[in-house]
């Protein structure tokens, strides 16, 4: 069990890829609270991962709209009482508008742009004030193909990402994380950093990474996520 005792929180946990994540990290031993936007949903996935938890394993669900400031903080304060966050998967999302321009209803982009944009930052800033007083912790947000191709707002995800890779945000996640930031202009002056040696950049190249992350991901698909 390489996460028992951590603490982790979900958004988007009741179905397809996002339960898959609540289910790989119960697997490994974690106490974890996940959302979804319906109770219904939410009650459902509970009752049927309970019976698999190990003995002093916590799994709890609760309604959330992450483009509502009131109920982001009404999700963080129940992953609070487990105790230390450790990680939190900003997996909720929706597809948004799909179709020319022109046919887009203002309806439609605003929600996705809510849920999609308003609601990523609403839990990284939970996410940040629960993590640094306590040195660190984990951000994980999760973008399907659809930014990449029909998604309303890819830009401004895009942006968001950009920001979190930015010297701030990389040099908080080195000397919390004891991580070698990901930014070459980021100067990190971390004890432990220091005593495992220079850091020697990988020679291959991401765009390797990126033409078998298809392969990758069906590998994954049929292991299980184990």
């Amino acid at each position: 069990m390489k996460l028992s005792g951590k603490n982790i929180l979900i958004t988007g946990g009741s179905q397809g890829f996002g339960r898959h994540i609540v289910e790989a990290f119960l697997a490994e031993g974690a106490n974890v609270v996940f959302c979804a936007r319906t109770a219904a949903d939410v009650a459902r996935t509970q009752a049927e991962l309970t019976s698999g938890l190990k003995p002093g394993q916590q799994l709890a669900g609760l309604a959330c709209d992450v483009a509502d400031p009131a109920s982001v903080a009404a999700l963080f304060a129940r992953a609070a009482q487990l105790g230390p966050l450790h990680a939190v998967v900003n997996n909720a999302g929706i597809y948004g508008p799909i179709g020319p321009t022109e046919d887009v209803a203002l309806a439609d982009w605003t929600q996705a742009w809510s849920v999609n944009v308003t609601g990523t930052l609403l839990v990284c800033q939970h996410a940040v004030r629960a993590m640094k007083p306590q040195g660190g912790g984990k951000i994980i947000n999760i973008s399907g193909g659809g930014m990449l191709k029909t998604a309303p707002n890819k830009e401004s995800a895009v942006r968001f990402l950009e920001y979190l890779a930015g010297d701030d945000a990389q040099r908080y996640f080195a000397d919390g994380n004891n991580e070698w930031p990901a930014v070459a202009s980021v100067v990190v002056k971390n004890p432990a950093l220091d005593a495992m040696g220079k850091f020697k950049a990988d020679s291959l190249p991401v765009a390797t990474l990126a033409k078998n992350a298809v392969a990758a991901q069906r590998i994954y698909d049929r292991a299980g996520w184990k």
